[in-house]
């Protein structure tokens, strides 16, 4: 009787150790997901920003391109955790920082040119 409880009460033991190495992988993998569902959601507000461009907002705007930037880094160290679109998403995510900072380039490029006219029509009114 008291073998038999013996090799019970170790089923019992390896049963539950097994239970709980399949509950740890699960929250592993939710933790993993939940991640991945955050970053994706801060890159959207970030394409957002983007889209709409420097001229009204340059601090936001800045502040949108660091976080895309922030997301690439992350998603970059962690693509390897078997998402079936990780490249799509990494692709789409430098495509449009690449977007971003054309814009920047060119609200700087607006701006050298208006306080280039303003300089010279400053000139022509000190002569």
């Amino acid at each position: 009787m008291t073998k038999n409880l013996i090799v019970v009460y170790r089923c019992h033991l390896q049963s539950e150790e097994g239970i709980e190495a399949s509950t740890n992988n699960s929250l592993i993998r939710t933790h993993a997901i939940r991640r991945v569902h955050e970053n994706i959601d801060k890159t959207l507000k970030a394409e957002a920003k983007i889209l709409q461009g420097p001229h009204e907002n340059l601090e936001g705007y800045l502040e949108a391109v660091e976080q895309l930037r922030s997301n690439i880094r992350l998603f970059f160290f962690t693509k390897n955790k078997g998402y079936k679109s990780s490249d799509w998403v990494l692709s789409h995510a430098n495509s449009l920082l690449s977007k971003a900072i054309s814009k920047l380039e060119n609200e700087f490029k607006q701006l050298l040119s208006s306080y280039r006219n303003v300089l010279k029509k400053f000139e022509y009114e000190s002569d």
